[in-house]
């Protein structure tokens, strides 16, 4: 569940905000949103699609991390944190990295999954933040009818379902994963 704290006016004043645990912080053109603990769902399908990918990057010759939680300046009026994401280690390492905790730019494919409390406009709105950061593939997971929209940087947008099957020939070859295996712990 995500709420808007107070505005701060600047992306230095939100960088220089203390850790709250238990709270992730993103920032919005001047607003900082705050989102609680995630949904014991939302963390189910984190997980499992964390661990899909990490067995694809594994496959690869080259060098790649997975993530959950990392943070993202992606321009001077936002910062995000995906629910999970990929990218080579070479990406992460050359990245300079702010207040401690945010990476400068955008990983290589990031993923969301959709909470019931998520409007429609404020995913589209992060979807192109990161697209527009350098993001190769965003991946939005909607828990409702379980399927996945993915966006690509050449604008291209491809809906999966049940049954198909999940594939990023100009990112990652190796990545092929069905879309029933990123639903299936919760069955």
């Amino acid at each position: 569940m995500a709420s808007t704290a107070p505005a701060v006016t600047s992306l230095e004043a939100f960088l220089a905000l203390p850790d709250q645990e238990g709270v992730r912080r993103e920032f919005d053109e001047g607003e900082v949103i705050e989102m609680g603990s995630p949904s014991r769902i939302h963390q189910i399908l984190a997980l499992t699609i964390g661990a899909l990918l990490r067995a694809c990057a594994k496959k690869s010759s080259e060098a790649w991390d997975a993530a959950v939680g990392i943070g993202f300046r992606l321009s001077s009026d936002a910062v995000r944190q995906p629910d999970v994401c990929i990218a080579r280690k070479a990406t992460l390492d050359a990245m300079e990295v702010v207040a401690g905790n945010y990476h400068v730019g955008a990983p290589e494919l990031v993923v969301e999954v959709v909470s019931p409390t998520d409007a429609a406009t404020d995913i589209h709105r992060k979807t192109h933040q990161y697209l527009d950061a350098g993001a190769r593939s965003v991946w939005i997971v909607h828990t409702d009818d379980r399927h996945v929209m993915v966006f690509r940087s050449d604008r291209s947008i491809v809906e999966y379902r049940p049954g198909e099957t999940i594939t990023e020939p100009g990112l990652l070859p190796e990545l092929s994963i069905q879309v029933n295996e990123i639903f299936a712990d919760l069955d």
